[in-house]
């Protein structure tokens, strides 16, 4: 027989009997779910009727859960197929007389005294509650020691009273995993709970459990939470994906998440696109369609077609990709063809101005530009800035001359990929000269420059450094982008749009580097040469050697003149500094710039030194007492060797970020006896940070200075520095290695106090500071203090020092 519940209680809340402690016990001791039952027993009959009437005329409620037989099965109740048939779940509610209540009662009662595995309950009326509680004490102990898994519960369905259903099979175990119940397909998670409203996979498919019912749906559409997405489910349960045809429709669900393709284009498994009706989501045929404001055309496949169409009487045409040219030119057959921008029909014998170009379609829609401006070549104008090169402008050269009438707002560039911002627009000449008041073949487009310092690649550089030779070298392509630049064709009243891309690497116009004007070779050495704008008969002037790194060896004079920013010293912020022998009148000085194929190495010195004695005799405004030699990195090291090896013929040097250990040392511990000998008594500034990762200061310039003061010399300066702080921009930290960025940047100005340097322990008398530009002293010669390096070097004659 089948015992139907009253109430739920959970442990917390039983209040009456010991029937309420009999179910503790069982709950607590075999963790099944169960609801407590006020059911008399056989261990009542000392109860009067009573109290067994007053616990039967609670009123009785089932329990529904769709079609299946899923009950609160009674504490007292021991679960069996009989039992099972007498319960369902029809989701009413039933009352049941008075009498049949006592029937079940009494039949209840004799299954409890003939099996003596059922678990003892008990019913009192609250009028009795006192006593009971004083029973149930005195009880608890004998009924928490019952044995809880004498009473079975067997192919029969419980719940926890939060909603979760469960099924105990034929040993009362928990089932999990896929069921089939009462004829229905239904699943349980492996803590027992049964599935319902959730998406299971199993085996790899997935599959869908009835929010109410729980069973497995089949051949079914179901709504996303998210009311717009679909999912169906096939014969066997399982969550379709990919081309379907169900209902006589072809659909499509995607591969990864099952949903239905609606509104969109889909690819199925031969490659082949589709696109799906935004409402029924079947498959659209012989239709046009608009997607994302394009429009598409699918053919009786339900593909989209493409080239040239003839459809309902027009002449069409469909890009790869399936979108209709509308209101644009399409390129077939050799020639353009243009198509209507509402009909999308292809214009044929007319002439039409289109874009500001005029254009004669023939009978077949062939067009023939008439006015159109054409981009010849792409070049770029390549300026030096204290990280090295970059492109300031590009060039555009048309094959018609343009107005002055250029609008650039709206346009874009990229070069070598970079997106740059264009400040400025006009008419040119072919070097970039702005032309006023005149139509030419040439615009210019001026460029913001930018610098990362961390990112090379957002630099759009042209030059590349090659690791494997460590070298800097001009990349081998630069492709120059333009496109939605503006310009009027001479004798036109319209603008057009210019669209270009080419590569301008090769079209390099470098105006930096056109100041050193002379240019040749001095023995093995490549050489350029800047001359004193200033420089008149009579006077002498002074010359300043640059000596490069090993990143700029070779044969291309133009890589060692932008990787630094060596044409800083022709401009005026460092050639006002300097003045002529002379009556002093005279500002400026030249510049020597030198090349070497290789590294530059101590072997080299005869050879550098004869190249430098060449161009100094063929210029014989060139005060030879007044010869400055500076160098940078590898090139700082070479100006150290000419020193030793030429002790009585350059003015002053100045070495800047320069190997020391490498050229001058014992063993890379002290300054060697020659050298020290050689370089005691000539000028020397010499310039480095401690930020310096590629030449550790504390193993190069910071020893040996030490050891040329403590040898007595004089007219020796050091400029310390903390790290590279540049002026471009955000003012950019570089690479500690790059100290020559200071000293072409003009910003040279603060040495280290000598006395301390010499005479602190270790090295501690030497301390790099950015805020005093590289010391808290001035240098000191005949007297007088000098407060920048170059007024130093202007006064440093080989004759009077």
């Amino acid at each position: 027989m089948s015992l139907e519940k009253h109430h739920r209680y959970s442990l917390r809340k039983l209040k009456f009997g010991l029937a309420s402690v009999a179910v503790a016990a069982f709950l607590t001791g075999t963790a099944g779910l169960v609801q407590a039952d006020e059911t008399s027993s056989q261990d009542q009959d000392n109860q009067t009727d009573q109290n067994v009437s007053s616990n039967q005329n609670v009123s009785q409620e089932t329990t529904n859960q769709a079609d299946l037989n899923q009950t609160a099965v009674a504490a007292d109740e021991t679960a069996d197929p009989k039992t099972d048939e007498a319960t369902t779940q029809s989701g009413t509610k039933n009352s049941e007389t008075q009498s049949s209540e006592s029937s079940e009662v009494a039949e209840a009662e004799n299954q409890t005294t003939q099996s003596e595995s059922a678990t003892r309950t008990f019913s009192l009326e609250e009028k009795d509650f006192s006593t009971a509680t004083s029973e149930a004490s005195q009880l608890e102990t004998k009924v928490l020691r019952a044995d809880a898994a004498t009473t079975r519960y067997k192919n029969t369905f419980v719940d926890d009273g939060q909603g979760n259903w469960y099924y105990l099979d034929s040993n009362g175990n928990n089932v999990t995993g896929s069921q089939t119940i009462q004829g229905k397909e239904l699943y349980f998670a492996q803590d027992g709970k049964q599935v319902k409203g959730q998406e299971v996979t199993i085996n790899g498919k997935v599959y869908y459990y009835d929010q109410d019912s729980g069973e497995k749906w089949v051949n079914r559409f179901r709504m996303g939470k998210d009311d717009q997405t679909w999912f169906y489910y096939g014969s066997d349960g399982a969550r379709v994906a990919g081309a379907q045809e169900i209902n006589g429709q072809n659909l499509y669900f995607d591969p990864d998440t099952g949903k239905q393709a609606k509104g969109v284009f889909a690819t199925d498994s031969d490659g082949k696109h589709h696109y799906y009706d935004k409402n029924s989501g079947a498959q659209v045929e012989d239709r046009f369609v608009q997607v994302s404001g394009k429009w598409y055309y699918l053919d009786s496949d339900g593909a989209p077609v493409t080239g040239e169409q003839e459809i309902n009487g027009q002449e069409l045409y469909f890009n790869e990709d399936g979108s209709q040219v509308k209101g644009d030119f399409a390129e077939f057959d050799g020639a353009n063809h243009y198509y209507e921008a509402d009909s999308g029909d292809l214009v044929k014998d007319t002439t039409r101005v289109i874009n500001g170009v005029t254009y004669q379609f023939d009978d077949d829609g062939v067009a023939v530009t008439l006015d159109k401006v054409e981009t010849v070549k792409s070049s770029i104008v390549i300026s030096s800035y204290e990280f090295g090169p970059s492109v300031s402008k590009i060039i555009l050269q048309f094959d018609k001359k343009v107005t002055p009438s250029v609008i650039h707002s709206g346009a874009s560039v990229t070069t070598a990929g970079v997106a740059r911002k264009i400040l400025n627009s006009y008419v040119s000449d072919a070097s970039g000269h702005v032309v006023y008041f005149d139509s030419s073949n040439y615009v210019t487009l001026e460029l913001d420059v930018p610098y990362d310092a961390d990112d090379s690649s957002k630099n759009a550089s042209p030059f590349t450094f090659d690791l494997a030779t460590y070298r800097n070298q001009w990349v081998s392509s630069y492709p120059v982008k333009v496109e939605n630049l503006q310009v009027q064709a001479d004798g036109t009243n319209c603008h057009q749009v210019i669209d270009s891309e080419q590569d301008a690497i090769n079209n390099r116009i470098l105006p930096d580097t056109d100041r050193f004007s002379e240019r040749g070779t001095l023995g093995q050495y490549q050489y350029a040469a800047y001359s004193p704008t200033n420089a008149t008969a009579g006077e002498k002037n002074p010359l300043i050697i640059w000596l490069h790194g090993i990143g700029e060896v070779g044969m291309d004079i133009d890589i060692p003149l932008l990787a630094s920013g060596v044409v800083k010293l022709t401009e005026d912020s460092v050639q006002n500094h300097f003045t002529s022998t002379g009556s002093g009148a005279q500002k400026g000085a030249y510049v020597l710039t030198l090349q070497s194929p290789t590294a530059w190495t101590k072997t080299d010195a005869s050879k550098l030194m004869a190249a430098i004695r060449s161009y100094v005799a063929a210029h014989p405004d060139i005060d030879s007492s007044r010869i400055y030699l500076s160098g940078v990195s590898n090139g700082g090291g070479m100006t150290l060797a000419m020193g030793v090896a030429y002790p009585n013929y350059f003015a002053a040097l100045v070495p800047i970020a320069a190997p020391y250990d490498t050229y001058l040392s014992n063993n890379n511990e002290t300054i060697d006896t020659a050298s020290l000998s050689a370089l005691k008594d000539q000028p020397m500034w010499m310039i480095s940070t401690h930020a310096d990762t590629t030449l550790n200061v504390d193993n190069n310039v910071l020893p040996f200075y030490k050891d040329l003061l403590q040898a007595g010399s004089q007219n020796k300066w050091l400029s310390y520095f903390e790290t590279n702080v540049g002026e471009f921009g955000n003012h950019p930290t570089y690479n500690g290695h790059w100290s020559w960025v200071y000293f072409l940047n003009d910003e040279v100005t603060g040495v280290q106090n000598t006395e301390n340097a010499k005479t602190w322990s270790g090295l501690s008398g030497m301390v790099a500071t950015n805020a005093t530009h590289g010391g808290d002293s001035q240098a000191v010669y005949k007297g007088k203090n000098y407060g920048n390096i170059f007024d130093w070097l202007n006064a440093q004659n080989k004759k009077t020092r």
